[in-house]
């Protein structure tokens, strides 16, 4: 079976079964596209040589069901080397990983190679708070002469 039928396959059931977003579809679509160029580079270094390709022209005999958890650790390693964010690379992986236990469910491969692989879980920043006058100012630039002004006052209140 070729590897493009399989992840439409899987992109359909996204979009279908696992009622995911527009937006998470394509976010998925360009990190599986980003991962085939990863499988199918030689050098394992996909855009240095040839950018993008394009997900209907990949056809990745075997590679995709032949990853170990060592394909997902130098995966992984790979996107260090490019320096994207954590959030970036932990959901690059979470759609690789996502892929894994879809083909695992229906019998395509005898392993998810992601299955234990630890993502570094990106940083969340703390909460920033107004100082008091501050949110008297805010407050105060709220009008309440319709409904909207009464709305909006209600939301910076809670």
């Amino acid at each position: 079976m070729k590897t493009v039928s399989i992840i439409e396959e899987y992109i359909h059931y996204l979009a279908g079964s696992r009622h995911r977003s527009p937006n998470t579809i394509t976010s998925y679509q360009n990190d599986l596209r980003h991962y085939c160029d990863y499988l199918n580079s030689p050098s394992n270094s996909p855009f240095e040589t040839s950018g993008l390709s394009v997900l209907a022209e990949i056809d990745l005999p075997g590679r995709i069901f032949e990853a170990t958890p060592q394909t997902a650790s130098a995966f992984c390693d790979f996107l260090k080397s490019k320096f994207y964010a954590p959030a970036t690379m932990a959901r690059k992986c979470a759609a690789v990983e996502g892929l894994y236990k879809y083909l695992l469910k229906a019998g395509h491969v005898k392993q998810n190679p992601f299955k234990d692989f630890k993502f570094a879980k990106p940083k969340r920043s703390g909460r920033l708070c107004l100082e008091e006058s501050g949110a008297l100012k805010l407050l105060g630039s709220i009008g309440n002469h319709n409904w909207l002004g009464v709305r909006d006052k209600a939301f910076v209140v809670l």
